[in-house]
This record gives structure tokens, C-alpha cells and sequence, in this order.
């Protein structure tokens, strides 16, 4: 198995328990190799190892460790029963040696990081030093993770430091840095779900390549994780370069003049021009998108002529990274770096007029029975025209229900003889729960952000807007969402009249995607086209 794993450029390995073997009341038998083996004789035939190899210098009556803050029961007593090799005799530190040889002989290529991004307490600025300068291994020596099978589920030292997909906004940070880094070998996790420790993996297929089912998680397969890996192999081996932070929770650096990525832990908005070292042109981010028919399906970046970007990251946000390279790079021509006093997009001049395709998103994560509809208009009483966009798929059967008859956003709620959904009545303009995961029933393509995002797509009449702006709120289950302080948005329409900004509603711009947080000030606003 490891030759033909090796022949196929897959990487072994091995997770080895050297400490112990199996526990007292194991009884005997044989093992799947035929060895015998009795736990109470302390007799294991196959190494061989017998009563004199097993430590005697624990101090409990049972032998097994029965206070954890004692750190001689610890050092010197079983773990839960299982058996202690006597680490200090040479001939059980040959046996050992042993092994691992054996090992290296079959073709493994080695044997068995993430408070940073879980401690809100612990900055991002320290990791410009990370690696072998922590005390840890030289780089060549080291493999690297988040997680494995064993701390995913709370075993092992250091668990409440452990993150996984089960905090999934922490564990994109935290695999996308280990990618970008350049200090050791990378192995990222490809886990199912599980609820208890015991759970078994799941009897049915993930499914081919680009989805993940029956219980799978495959976070190898999210866009996000999978995209870095090309960011990693595009720096090759160039080292760290263009170092930048705060001082906090804002970093920005580049591998070479190949790799450039930027992150923000919860700290408010990025918006910095900063060096890239990479060519002038366009570029695709790699995080929000990809490279897609010769175009960026998710946000883009201008390199200018002098290598510099201006790189804008709402640290609130579900991904708050910004990560290119050279291969997607989408064109090559060279711009000089605009006036920086005045480089921010400014208002456009001439606002949307006619009827417009215009997307809201609102991120919110619901339950069972829960339906996001949408209130709102230019004013506390203005109506806006509206018609929606054919959807089609189960998944939108509730949601086309509820926007039959619905030919206005307005603050009422519901139209006279608006369309109801198994004898429910609609509450306002309806919403749809979409994901960005090709895998999940909910997946629109318009989504790049994330799951839990509800979306309301029509054609708008921008006449009636105020010159282009409308303001809008989220309404479930007969409650509002709370008043909030509407910010600048992110994004290439982010700048709404000083008027729109001190609602205390979300601002959205007529023909343009538009991208909320349920009672947040979070936004950002993106051309459609």
C-alpha cells in the first residue's frame, strides 16, 4: 500500500503510539499480525516484551494515574490503564528504534498549530517570527497541521486550543496561513462529521471532486483551502517578503514575486495600500473566486506599476483574507499607482437609472421552520417596483411560493394577494438560504461568501430609488432586525450618500449585489456585471 501510494505522489505518514502498549484488562489472545498477547502477564510476544519492559515507579495503589495535577502519578503512572513502557531501558528504547526503522524501511516519509487563531487575546503580528525560532524543529524536520483525527475529537494535550471545521471561519485562518507560511510539510485534514468521539465514519461516498456528501466534510474540496494549495505551489520556495501588519491583527505579506496574501482577525476595516511584490495587472482573489472564463468569478485586485495594491478586508467577515498569485493573474497591462489622497472609490456620477437585475444578501444563521423576508424602500414610505428572477430547483420552491404577487419592496410586508407556502402567509419580499459549497442544495453561484446567507434577487426600477440607494431590513417570524449604524460598504460601489449612512437600516445600491449581516454594520457592495 505505501509503494503504491508513493508511486502516485501520496505521502505517508504514521501516528505512533510509543509509550504504551494495550491496557491491564485486555486480557489475551492474538493480534491481526498472530502474535499473542496477555495484558496481565505484561507479555507481548510479537516485540517480544515482557514484565521487566513496563515501568514500576508509580505510586498509586492501582498503578494507573489518579490525580492529574500530581506530575509524578502523570509521569510515571498509567494512562486509563494502559500498560507503561519503561522509557529509560535500553532495551525497550532499541525496540522502539526499531520500529521506526522498520518503518522508514516500508517508505513512510514521517511520523506523528491553532491557538492564534481561536484566542481573541493573541495577535496575528506574532506569527512573523513563526517557525523553528519558536523552538520548534527545523522546517525540513516538520510536519504541520490544525488538526488530526485525535485532537479534532479532544484527545491528546493542548485540546481547548484545537480548532476544526466545527468553527469553520478560525480553521479556513488558520489552514489558509499554514499554507502560505513557508516553514514545514502542510497536511490538511479531510474529516466527516461526527457528534460523540466514538462516531464511526460514514458508510456512503463523499461523491466525485467539487462535492462532498453523506456526512463528509472533505475539507480538502472547500474553495478556499483548495485554491491555497496552487498560492503554495506558485511561491515554491521564496521565502517570506513585503512583511506588513498593525501591530495587531492586520498582516499582509508576499512569498517572492509570485504569492501575495493579507488577513484580518476581527479588527475592524482594512483598507492600506501595501507592496505585493508581484507584476502589474489584474488579479483574481483567490478566497472570495477563482480564475473563471478568462475572468475573476469572485473580487479582484489591481497591481500598479510599482507593485503596490490598495487591499480592503472587513475583518467581520466570513473570509477576512485576500490572497493572489501569479497564475491568476487575468491582465498584464501596467498601471501607474493612482494619487493616494484620493484613491478611494468615490460616488458614482451618474447613478443607476431603469430597471436593474439587484441582489441582497443577508447572513444569517436560522433554524428549522425560521424564513428570512425582506422589508424596505428609498424612505419609511416609499415603494420601489420590483419583479423576481426565475429560479428553478426544489430548494426555491418555498421562496417562488411566497414572491408570486410580489411586485414591491415596500414596509408593509406582504402585497394584497401575495402567494402563501403550504397555508402560510408571506411576511414581505422573500428570501432564499444559499451557500457558496457546490455540494449543498442551497448553492448559488452568485454566492462566493459562505453559507447561511439568504438572498433576494429581482429586477429593480432604479427611478425610484434615491439616486440609486434604497434601504432595506431583515424581518423573521414577526420579529425585526435591530436598528444599526450603516458604515461605508466594502466594495466597488461602497461609498453612499452621506444621507443613506446614517440610517439606521442597510443601504443597498439599485442594480448592484449587495452583501449584509443580520443586525450588523457589515456590508459590501459589488458590480453584478
Amino acid at each position: 500500500m505505501v509503494q503504491r501510494c508513493n508511486a502516485a505522489g501520496v505521502r505517508i505518514y504514521i501516528d505512533a503510539v510509543i509509550n504504551h502498549m494495550a491496557g491491564i484488562d485486555s486480557g489475551s489472545g492474538h493480534g491481526t499480525g498472530g502474535s499473542y498477547y496477555n495484558t496481565q502477564a505484561m507479555q507481548f510476544d510479537g516485540v517480544p516484551f515482557g514484565p521487566l519492559d513496563f515501568g514500576t515507579s508509580c505510586s498509586t495503589a492501582s498503578g494507573n494515574i489518579e490525580n492529574y495535577g500530581d506530575a509524578n502519578q502523570v509521569r510515571n503512572c498509567r494512562l486509563l490503564g494502559l500498560l507503561d513502557l519503561a522509557g529509560g531501558s535500553d532495551y525497550v528504547r532499541q525496540k522502539l528504534a526499531d520500529y521506526f526503522n522498520d518503518m522508514l524501511d516500508i517508505g513512510i516519509d514521517g511520523l506523528k498549530m491553532g491557538e492564534i487563531f481561536k484566542n481573541s487575546e493573541v495577535a496575528l503580528t506574532h506569527l512573523q517570527t513563526f517557525g523553528s525560532s519558536w523552538g520548534m524543529l527545523p522546517s525540513e524536520n516538520s510536519l504541520v497541521f490544525v488538526d488530526n483525527h485525535d485532537n479534532q475529537r479532544g484527545h491528546g494535550g493542548a485540546s481547548q486550543k484545537i480548532i476544526t471545521y466545527k468553527q469553520s471561519r478560525a480553521y479556513k485562518m488558520a489552514v489558509i496561513f499554514m499554507l502560505s507560511w513557508p516553514y514545514g510539510t502542510p497536511r490538511v485534514m479531510s474529516s466527516y462529521d461526527f457528534s460523540n468521539d466514538g462516531t464511526g465514519p460514514p458508510s456512503g461516498s463523499p461523491g466525485s471532486r467539487g462535492t462532498c456528501e453523506n456526512g463528509w466534510i472533505c475539507e480538502h474540496r472547500w474553495r478556499q483551502i483548495t485554491n491555497m494549495v496552487e498560492w503554495r505551489n506558485q511561491a515554491g520556495s521564496a521565502g517570506v517578503e513585503n512583511w506588513w501588519s498593525n501591530g495587531n491583527n492586520q498582516i499582509a505579506y508576499s512569498r517572492g514575486s509570485s504569492s501575495f496574501i493579507a488577513l484580518n482577525k476581527n479588527d475592524g476595516y482594512m483598507n492600506e495600500w501595501l507592496t505585493t511584490g508581484l507584476p502589474a495587472g489584474t488579479y483574481c482573489d483567490i478566497i472570495s473566486g477563482g480564475v473563471e472564463s478568462g475572468g475573476c468569478s469572485g473580487k479582484s485586485v489591481i497591481v500598479h506599476a510599482d507593485s503596490t495594491a490598495s487591499i480592503e478586508i472587513d475583518g467581520d467577515s466570513e473570509d477576512p483574507i485576500v490572497a493572489f498569485h501569479i497564475g491568476s493573474k487575468v491582465d498584464g497591462n501596467a498601471v501607474n499607482p493612482p494619487d493616494r489622497s484620493t484613491a478611494r472609490p468615490s460616488e458614482p456620477v451618474i447613478p443607476p437609472s431603469g430597471t436593474q437585475r439587484t441582489i441582497v444578501f443577508i447572513k444569517k444563521q436560522t433554524s428549522v421552520g425560521q424564513d428570512l423576508f425582506l422589508r424596505g424602500g428609498c424612505s419609511s414610505s416609499c415603494t420601489i417596483d420590483i419583479e423576481y428572477v426565475p429560479r428553478s430547483g426544489g430548494h426555491f420552491s418555498s421562496y417562488n411560493s411566497w414572491a408570486e404577487g410580489d411586485t414591491a419592496l415596500d414596509w408593509r410586508g406582504a402585497e394584497p394577494g401575495q402567494g402563501s407556502h403550504n397555508g402560510a402567509a408571506a411576511q414581505g419580499s422573500p428570501m432564499v438560504w444559499t451557500s457558496n459549497l457546490a455540494s449543498s442544495t442551497g448553492y448559488v453561484s452568485e454566492n462566493t461568501y459562505g453559507e447561511h446567507y439568504w438572498m433576494w434577487e429581482v429586477y429593480m426600477n432604479c427611478d425610484e430609488t434615491a439616486d440609486g440607494y434604497f434601504e432595506v431590513k431583515g424581518y423573521m417570524n414577526g420579529q425585526w432586525e435591530t436598528d444599526i449604524s450603516q458604515t461605508r460598504c466594502q466594495g466597488q460601489f461602497g461609498s453612499a450618500s452621506a444621507r443613506l449612512l446614517q440610517s439606521n437600516n442597510h443601504v443597498a445600491r439599485c442594480g448592484s449585489k449587495n452583501v449584509f449581516e443580520w443586525n450588523s454594520s457589515s456590508c459590501r457592495t459589488e458590480s453584478l456585471n
